[in-house]
């Protein structure tokens, strides 16, 4: 349990760092959405978003940041 939540707070913790740094790049913001949902937390690994992330927690991280970026992007009015 208390792995769990350590695992849980780190993500909690370091996805707004992955958000931050992905909003620096907009033409890979527009790649990721193109991206299958499956495909997105790899995507965000590749592009290095989560690279200081320790490795234990860096596809949890990456998961939960892809998700975040898409719903906000979805989100976004067109124009």
């Amino acid at each position: 349990m208390a792995t769990t939540s350590a695992q849980d707070a780190t993500v909690l913790a370091l996805t707004p760092l992955c958000v931050a740094k992905a909003e620096q790049q907009p033409e890979q913001l527009v790649l990721l959405k193109k991206e299958s949902s499956w495909n997105r937390g790899d995507f965000v690994v590749k592009a290095g978003w989560v690279a200081n992330v320790n490795e234990k927690y860096r596809s949890a991280v990456a998961s939960t940041c892809a998700s975040t970026l898409a719903e906000a992007l979805d989100a976004k009015p067109a124009g």
